[in-house]
């Protein structure tokens, strides 16, 4: 479910100026987006996804999250530059009721975007708690990757379970949720 019509562009203004922060751009998320992403995301991301993919490359994650983020199930959104360039993409689908899971994926422009994208996102989760008939979001993300696992505990999510020998040759994953009852 998107938080607007498609063209719409909701503009955070970052609180850090003096640590070189920027706008954002938040867009409901276009094939433009998702392509562009996808074909520069970092290496990190690239590596990860494929630990969980039987067909790598960018085209294959294209197909598969043009399906899952279709309205009413799933729904997606691209952060961009003040110049318009895509950073990140990132949302969610219903995996089965009640449960949605979520993403984002960058290219490494990321850190040019990092604080207002994390603001966004933790004002974001508890709306959609309360928008939603969703009372868990949840994520995966590969043991070895700490940055990640920061990242996401700013987001408020907290590690639930290890998903021994998960990836494809073997990699641990984490499970890290948000529960409905624990959002302010």
């Amino acid at each position: 479910m998107p938080l607007g019509r498609p063209g719409d562009a909701l503009v955070v203004r970052p609180l850090l100026q003096e640590r070189g922060a920027r706008e954002v751009r938040v867009r409901p998320l276009t094939t433009e987006a998702l392509r562009f992403v996808l074909a520069n995301m970092r290496a990190a991301d690239r590596g990860e996804i494929g630990m969980l993919r039987h067909a790598s490359g960018a085209e294959a994650l294209q197909a598969e999250l043009e399906v899952v983020l279709q309205p009413p199930l799933g729904a997606g959104w691209s952060f961009h530059l003040d110049d318009g360039t895509p950073v990140a993409i990132g949302g969610g689908y219903e995996k089965h009721p009640g449960v949605a899971f979520i993403f984002l994926v960058a290219t490494d422009d990321l850190p040019k975007l990092r604080v207002p994208i994390a603001k966004w996102a933790r004002r974001v989760i508890p709306f959609a708690f309360k928008k939603m008939p969703i009372h868990r979001f949840e994520t995966t993300s590969f043991a070895g990757r700490r940055d990640a696992h920061r990242w996401l505990r700013f987001l408020g999510a907290e590690r639930e379970a290890v998903l021994s020998r998960y990836g494809r040759n073997g990699e641990d994953f984490y499970v890290y949720r948000w529960l409905r009852e624990l959002q302010n």
